[in-house]
Order: structure tokens, then C-alpha cells, then sequence
């Protein structure tokens, strides 16, 4: 296991990974453009919109599914990394280890997901992005959230979220959507930069 601290005085500067670029690029334009229809059918002034709940549920499915983008592709790049620091005759079976049955691949990008796949790579994923700063543990609470709503709204089953503690006393609105996009944008550059960092150390060079 990795502890984000071993060899990185020798790696080169921490730079955003192409994953990460996208996210904050062309994810962030592809749900502006669903921001900006709440606008023209809601307005931007206060009260109810109540025209605006279809769209409000389409940011919450957009919102989800470009973060498990941004999550699948980030770790098809660290399994690059490491595949390509590993002796020709091991990087088939590497690569397969690494990739194969990942839960990235099939179920949204939730908080045991993203453990269960990272921690392919030998790092103790959670603990190494939480020891970024305070405000992780919430921003991973605000996944677990989007990721039940997203199941909820593309399943047409609300049930379960009066069940779950984490989703108790939750609605879908503009300003909630706003708030899990930045933490999940904050979220996405803290995992962009804890991975960079244990991969760097694993392969002793940028993986990226």
C-alpha cells in the first residue's frame, strides 16, 4: 500500500490530467447548456419553478454521468501508467488485472465504487483523498447523494431515498444541483491530484 508521500520529491510538478481537463471543459459546457434552459424556461429570479423539474432531474443525470467519465477515464490512465512501467511480458495480464470487471465500467461513479477500482492500483484510495483536506469527507457525501438520486431518477424509483440517511430530507433543485457540481468538481481535482501522486511513486515517474 501507498501512502502518498513516497518518492514524490523526485516526481516532476503536479499538472491536471487530460480526464480532468475534459471535466472542466467539455463536461462543464455540456451541462451549462441544461443551466442555461432552467434559465429560459424558470427565469433567474427567485420563487417557485415548478416548469423547471424535468430539467432540474436532466442535470442530476448529466451531472452524474460525466463524473463516472471523468472517473473511468482518469483510471484507464493510470492503468496505462502502470502497464507501461511493467516488463513487456506481464502488461496483457497487467492490463486485465487493472481493468477487467471494474465497477466503473457498469455502475455509476459512488463512493465503494471508486474505492473497489482504485484500489486495483495498491492505494488506500478514500484515506489518501481525504487526507487532502477537511472538506473531503462532505464532497464524498455529496457523490453518495447525487449517485443515489441519479439511480433514482434514471430507475423511476424514489423509494429508497427516504431510506437513506444520506438522502434523507434531499430535493432536487437548481441551487442543490449547483452545490453537488462544486463539490464534485472539487472532488474530481482532489482524486486528480491524490492518484497522480500514488501512481508517480508506484512508477517513479508522471503518469501523465
Amino acid at each position: 500500500m501507498t501512502t502518498g508521500t513516497t518518492g514524490t520529491s523526485r516526481l516532476p510538478a503536479y499538472r491536471p490530467s487530460p480526464p480532468l481537463e475534459w471535466w472542466r471543459n467539455g463536461g462543464k459546457a455540456e451541462i451549462d447548456e441544461l443551466v442555461a434552459a432552467h434559465y429560459a424556461v424558470g427565469g433567474t429570479g427567485p420563487g417557485r419553478r415548478t416548469a423547471t423539474q424535468q430539467i432540474n432531474y436532466a442535470l442530476v443525470l448529466q451531472l452524474a454521468s460525466q463524473f463516472q467519465r471523468y472517473c473511468r477515464d482518469l483510471h484507464g490512465l493510470c492503468a496505462d501508467a502502470m502497464v507501461n512501467a511493467a516488463p513487456p511480458t506481464y502488461r496483457r495480464a497487467l492490463l486485465l488485472a487493472l481493468t477487467s470487471g471494474r465497477k466503473l465500467d457498469s455502475q455509476s461513479a459512488q463512493p465503494a465504487s471508486l474505492g473497489s477500482d482504485f484500489g486495483r492500483f495498491g492505494v488506500e484510495f478514500w484515506p489518501v483523498v481525504d487526507a487532502l483536506g477537511p472538506q473531503f469527507p462532505g464532497r464524498r457525501r455529496k457523490l453518495e447523494q447525487v449517485s443515489l438520486w441519479r439511480n433514482a431518477i434514471a430507475h423511476q424509483d424514489f423509494r429508497r431515498l427516504s431510506k437513506e440517511p444520506v438522502t434523507q430530507g434531499t430535493r432536487v433543485d437548481l441551487d442543490t444541483v449547483k452545490s453537488w457540481r462544486s463539490a464534485l468538481d472539487q472532488l474530481a481535482g482532489g482524486i486528480d491530484r491524490a492518484m497522480g501522486r500514488e501512481l508517480g511513486a508506484i512508477v517513479g515517474a508522471a503518469p501523465w
